[in-house]
C-alpha cells in the first residue's frame, strides 16, 4: 500500500494541515475518526450539485477542510493506491510511474451478498430481501410477499416472472437444510412502478419445527433499513414487515417492525457518516502533467480508511504494450502477488471520469453535491 510518504507535493490536488505536515516522510499520521450518529443520504437527493470540473476549479483552491458522506452505495467505489516496493524499480505500466490502484470488488453487506451468491438481484431501485436460519434452527418455509399497489402478489408462485412494474421475486428457497436461507424481490425499473403503496410481509408457508423468526432488509435511494423478528411464527401466520410509498420520484417508508438505517462498517469507517478527506489526487496515470493514457480517476484518500483485503497490485490493462505477448503470466503474477497490509495506507473514494456518480462533500462548513 503507498504511504502518505510515497507521495510528491507535485501530484496532489489538495490535503489537509496534518497530510502536509507528514508528506515528506513521516508516516502514521491517520488518527482513527470519532463516530458519530448515521446521516441520511435521502436529505441529500434534491441537493443542487456542481460537476467535478467546477469543484476542482472553484471549489478546491479555497478548502481548508473536507469532509465527504460515505454512502452504502460507494462500497464499490472504495479503492487503495498502490507504490513499487523498491522505488527505483522501472515502470510496468502504460504512465511514467510504478503507481497502481485497486478497488474494491467486494459487497460487505453479508445478506445482500447471499442474495447475490443465490442469483438475486442487487442493485435495483426497491429492494426487499430476507433471511433465516442464521443458527441451523429454523428448517421452516418463509416466504417474501409484496402487495404492490395495484393489488397484484409478487410471491413464490410467480417467481421469475418480470412483472409490469418491473418486480421481480428471483430468490425463492423452499427448505434451508443446514444453510442460511434468503428470499429477494427486487424492482429494476423506477420509470415502470405503480404509483402508491407496497406492503411487505413475511409468510410462514410451512412450519417445521424452527423457533427463531427472521431477518430483513428494504433498500431503495441509497438506504438499507434493516429489521429483525426474533419470535416463533405460527403455521401460515403472515408478518407485516414495512409500507414503502413511491410517488412516481420518490420514495417513503413506514415501519411495520421496529427498524434503523443500516450504518455499516467497511473499511474500518462506518457508513452514511461524514469522514474527513486527508489528500485528494489523480489517478497515477495523470500525474506528472501526463494526459490520455485510460480514463482519469478522481480520489479522496480518507483519514482512517483501512482495506483489510489484500488487492492486487496490478492488472493486465495496466501494463505497457511491450508486456501484451505475455499477458497470460502477468495474470498469474498478479493473482499470486498480494499487496501486504499496512496501517498507513492512502486508502479512500475513487470515481472515474466516464461513470455517472455524485458524492456529497462538507467544505470549509459548506455543503456541496459533487456529480462526476
Amino acid at each position: 500500500h503507498a504511504t502518505i510518504s510515497d507521495i510528491t507535493v507535485n501530484n496532489v490536488l489538495w490535503a489537509n494541515r496534518d497530510a502536509q505536515r507528514y508528506m515528506n516522510g513521516a508516516v502514521g499520521v491517520f488518527e482513527m475518526l470519532k463516530q458519530e450518529a448515521a446521516v441520511n443520504p435521502a436529505s441529500y437527493k434534491d441537493f443542487p450539485g456542481v460537476s467535478v470540473e467546477t469543484f476542482m476549479d472553484e471549489i478546491l483552491p479555497t478548502a481548508t477542510n473536507i469532509e465527504i458522506l460515505l454512502e452504502n452505495r460507494h462500497q464499490a467505489n472504495l479503492m487503495s493506491l498502490i507504490a513499487p516496493q523498491n522505488s527505483d524499480a522501472p515502470s510496468m505500466f502504460k504512465w511514467s510511474n510504478a503507481f497502481s490502484w485497486s478497488y474494491n470488488g467486494n459487497i460487505a453487506d453479508s445478506m445482500k451478498q447471499r442474495v447475490k451468491d443465490a442469483g438475486g438481484k442487487v442493485d435495483g431501485v426497491l429492494r426487499f430481501s430476507i433471511q433465516w436460519n442464521e443458527d441451523n434452527d429454523n428448517p421452516n418455509d418463509f416466504d417474501a410477499h409484496c402487495h404492490e399497489p395495484s393489488g397484484n402478489l409478487i410471491f413464490y408462485q410467480n417467481k421469475g416472472r418480470l412483472h409490469p412494474s418491473t418486480g421481480m421475486l428471483d430468490v425463492d428457497i423452499v427448505n434451508p437444510g443446514r444453510k442460511v436461507a434468503v428470499e429477494n424481490i427486487t424492482w429494476i425499473n423506477q420509470n415502470k412502478m405503480q404509483r402508491g403503496r407496497y406492503t411487505f410481509l413475511v409468510h410462514n408457508y410451512s412450519h417445521n419445527g424452527g423457533t427463531s423468526g427472521f431477518s430483513a432488509e428494504i433498500e431503495f435511494d441509497g438506504q438499507v433499513f434493516e429489521y429483525e423478528y426474533r419470535k416463533n411464527i405460527p403455521n401460515n401466520a403472515k408478518i407485516e414487515v414495512a409500507y414503502v410509498t413511491f410517488y412516481g420520484e420518490k420514495f417513503s417508508i413506514e415501519h411495520a417492525l421496529p427498524s434503523s438505517m443500516s450504518s455499516r462498517e467497511i473499511w474500518n469507517l462506518k457508513t452514511n457518516q461524514f469522514h474527513p478527506v486527508s489528500t485528494m489526487m489523480y489517478s497515477p496515470n495523470y500525474w506528472d502533467d501526463q494526459k490520455g493514457i485510460g480514463n482519469r480517476h478522481f480520489f479522496f484518500m480518507l483519514a482512517g480508511c483501512q482495506n483489510n483485503e489484500r488487492p492486487n497490485g496490478f492488472f493486465n490493462e495496466y501494463l505497457r504494450e511491450d508486456f501484451t505477448p505475455h499477458r497470460k503470466v502477468f495474470e498469474a503474477l498478479g493473482s499470486k502477488m498480494k499487496v501486504d497490509q499496512s496501517d498507513n495506507q492512502l486508502s479512500g473514494l475513487g470515481f472515474s471520469s466516464t461513470k455517472r456518480n455524485s458524492l456529497i462533500a462538507k467544505v470549509n462548513d459548506r455543503m456541496v453535491k459533487i456529480v462526476f
